[in-house]
Protein backbone atom coordinates (compact mmCIF):
# COMPACT_ATOMS: atom_id res chain seq x y z
CA UNK A 1 0.00 0.00 0.00
CA UNK A 2 1.57 3.25 -1.08
CA UNK A 3 0.03 5.13 1.88
CA UNK A 4 0.99 2.72 4.67
CA UNK A 5 2.80 4.49 7.47
CA UNK A 6 2.09 7.89 5.93
CA UNK A 7 -1.65 8.41 5.82
CA UNK A 8 -3.29 5.74 7.94
CA UNK A 9 -7.00 6.24 8.23
CA UNK A 10 -9.50 6.20 11.04
CA UNK A 11 -13.15 7.12 10.63
CA UNK A 12 -14.97 9.04 13.36
CA UNK A 13 -18.74 9.09 13.55
CA UNK A 14 -21.31 9.94 16.15
CA UNK A 15 -23.06 6.73 17.15
CA UNK A 16 -25.78 6.41 19.77
CA UNK A 17 -25.00 8.51 22.83
CA UNK A 18 -21.40 9.20 21.83
CA UNK A 19 -20.97 12.94 22.53
CA UNK A 20 -17.69 13.31 20.68
CA UNK A 21 -17.68 14.49 17.11
CA UNK A 22 -13.93 14.82 16.73
CA UNK A 23 -13.16 14.74 13.02
CA UNK A 24 -10.19 12.58 12.15
CA UNK A 25 -8.58 11.65 8.87
CA UNK A 26 -11.41 10.41 6.69
CA UNK A 27 -11.00 8.51 3.47
CA UNK A 28 -12.76 8.66 0.16
CA UNK A 29 -15.66 6.64 -1.16
CA UNK A 30 -13.91 6.08 -4.49
CA UNK A 31 -13.72 2.32 -4.22
CA UNK A 32 -16.39 -0.33 -4.25
CA UNK A 33 -16.31 -3.79 -2.76
CA UNK A 34 -14.92 -4.92 0.54
CA UNK A 35 -12.43 -2.87 2.52
CA UNK A 36 -9.52 -4.98 1.26
CA UNK A 37 -10.49 -4.81 -2.43
CA UNK A 38 -7.77 -3.95 -4.91
CA UNK A 39 -8.40 -0.74 -6.87
CA UNK A 40 -6.61 0.77 -9.88
CA UNK A 41 -4.26 2.62 -7.52
CA UNK A 42 -3.60 -0.34 -5.21
CA UNK A 43 -5.06 -1.24 -1.84
CA UNK A 44 -6.91 1.62 -0.17
CA UNK A 45 -6.18 2.57 3.43
CA UNK A 46 -9.22 1.64 5.51
CA UNK A 47 -7.79 1.47 9.03
CA UNK A 48 -4.84 2.68 10.98
CA UNK A 49 -2.93 2.38 14.17
CA UNK A 50 -4.62 2.76 17.52
CA UNK A 51 -1.51 3.18 19.70
CA UNK A 52 1.48 4.97 18.21
CA UNK A 53 4.74 5.74 20.03
CA UNK A 54 8.11 7.22 19.18
CA UNK A 55 11.09 6.41 21.39
CA UNK A 56 14.57 7.81 21.51
CA UNK A 57 17.44 7.86 23.97
CA UNK A 58 19.46 10.75 25.32
CA UNK A 59 22.03 11.05 28.14
CA UNK A 60 19.26 11.01 30.78
CA UNK A 61 17.55 7.90 29.39
CA UNK A 62 14.46 7.23 27.27
CA UNK A 63 12.48 10.04 25.69
CA UNK A 64 9.14 9.25 24.08
CA UNK A 65 5.84 10.59 22.81
CA UNK A 66 2.71 8.55 22.19
CA UNK A 67 -0.96 8.74 21.28
CA UNK A 68 -3.90 6.41 21.87
CA UNK A 69 -6.18 7.43 19.00
CA UNK A 70 -9.44 6.31 20.64
CA UNK A 71 -8.49 7.80 24.07
CA UNK A 72 -8.30 5.98 27.40
CA UNK A 73 -11.84 6.00 28.81
CA UNK A 74 -15.10 4.58 27.49
CA UNK A 75 -17.06 6.81 29.89
CA UNK A 76 -18.45 9.89 28.06
CA UNK A 77 -18.35 11.83 31.35
CA UNK A 78 -14.61 11.27 31.79
CA UNK A 79 -12.12 13.98 30.76
CA UNK A 80 -10.17 11.11 29.17
CA UNK A 81 -13.05 10.03 26.92
CA UNK A 82 -11.80 11.92 23.86
CA UNK A 83 -8.76 13.92 24.99
CA UNK A 84 -6.25 11.85 23.01
CA UNK A 85 -8.66 11.57 20.08
CA UNK A 86 -8.54 15.37 19.90
CA UNK A 87 -4.72 15.29 19.99
CA UNK A 88 -4.74 12.65 17.25
CA UNK A 89 -7.04 14.80 15.10
CA UNK A 90 -4.64 17.73 15.59
CA UNK A 91 -1.69 15.44 14.72
CA UNK A 92 -0.03 16.12 18.08
CA UNK A 93 1.35 13.74 20.70
CA UNK A 94 1.54 13.44 24.47
CA UNK A 95 4.79 12.86 26.36
CA UNK A 96 5.48 9.46 27.92
CA UNK A 97 6.83 9.70 31.48
CA UNK A 98 9.55 7.23 32.51
CA UNK A 99 11.26 8.40 35.69
CA UNK A 100 9.64 8.40 39.12
CA UNK A 101 10.31 12.13 39.49
CA UNK A 102 8.77 12.94 36.11
CA UNK A 103 5.73 10.77 36.82
CA UNK A 104 5.19 12.32 40.28
CA UNK A 105 5.65 15.85 38.92
CA UNK A 106 2.90 15.31 36.34
CA UNK A 107 0.53 13.10 38.33
CA UNK A 108 -3.14 14.06 38.16
CA UNK A 109 -4.13 11.78 41.05
CA UNK A 110 -2.70 9.03 43.21
CA UNK A 111 -4.45 5.90 44.44
CA UNK A 112 -2.97 3.35 46.82
CA UNK A 113 -4.40 -0.17 46.69
CA UNK A 114 -3.93 -2.51 49.63
CA UNK A 115 -4.89 -6.09 50.26
CA UNK A 116 -7.46 -6.67 53.01
CA UNK A 117 -5.96 -10.02 54.15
Amino acid sequence: NRHEGIANLQMSTTVGNNPTETPIFTGSDEFAGESNSLSKSGYNVVHGSSFIMTLGWNDEGPEAEAILSYSQSGDPESPHFDDQTQLYAEKTWRPVRFTRGDIEAHAVSRQVLRSID
